[in-house]
């Protein structure tokens, strides 16, 4: 999240260097790549399994915690 985004700033720098604001240009190309990245870890998220789908059958081997839990007093 840090090091690409850095990283499209100097080479889009370099690159747009003839251009007449190098800056701006390289500002835009970190703001795409940051948006590239958040995007593509919100595609990962979605594609995760559901744990609690998975597990459902091993739900009775776990203990119990919170209002789940009984109360021995």
């Amino acid at each position: 999240m840090f090091t690409l985004p850095v990283m499209a700033f100097f080479v889009a720098k370099y690159v747009f260097s003839y251009k007449k604001e190098p800056d701006s240009w390289a500002g835009g190309a970190a703001i795409i790549m940051t948006n590239i990245i958040v995007g593509a870890y919100c595609y990962m998220a979605y594609l995760e399994d559901n744990d609690k789908q998975k597990n459902k059958d091993n739900d009775a081997n776990q203990p119990r915690v919170g209002i789940y839990k009984q109360r021995v007093d």
